[in-house]
């Protein structure tokens, strides 16, 4: 079958890439929910916290995120799967610059902010239960005028 639709250029980025090469730490935990954790998502640390991690998902979650999940180029999950299932070892970015899913338009230098509802990234004000102010003191370094991909620099 002959391929009859391409693009001539790459997308700048995706969600949970790497930014640059600037100093970063990258840490390894198991993915502790049964239903597993997706690429360029916020984790806590899990049960066992010195080798789990998970969703953050409760109000006081955000102050406990520990750094983002890095996207690795893995066999594409299951139709209605997360992209990393339960027990994988995840890596996490607790260190570092990387592209993440913004829930509208952010700016360079705005402090970046967990949306609990829906996992993305925001510089809206934090509202108990809504909005978490994230405990790694994430700031986003590249702006973007819509939801879609920034840069946040964590640590």
């Amino acid at each position: 079958m002959a391929i009859t639709n391409y693009v001539l250029t790459m997308d700048k980025a995706f969600a949970g890439a790497l930014y640059d090469l600037s100093s970063h730490t990258v840490d390894s935990f198991a993915v502790e929910e049964a239903d597993g954790i997706g690429a360029a998502c916020a984790v806590i640390r899990g049960t066992d916290a010195e080798h789990q991690v998970k969703s953050p998902s409760a109000s006081g979650d955000g102050a406990k995120v520990i750094g983002v999940t890095l996207h690795t180029h893995i066999e594409p999950p299951e139709a209605g799967k997360k992209y990393y299932s339960q027990k994988y070892t995840v890596p996490v970015v607790t260190k570092g610059r990387v592209w993440v899913t913004t829930g509208g338009a952010v700016n360079a230098g705005d402090e970046a902010h967990l949306k609990l509802a829906d996992g993305t990234f925001v510089k809206d004000a934090v509202s108990a239960g809504t909005i978490e102010a994230l405990g790694c003191g994430a700031k986003f370094i590249t702006s973007c005028d819509k939801a879609g991909l920034a840069v946040i620099e964590i640590g």
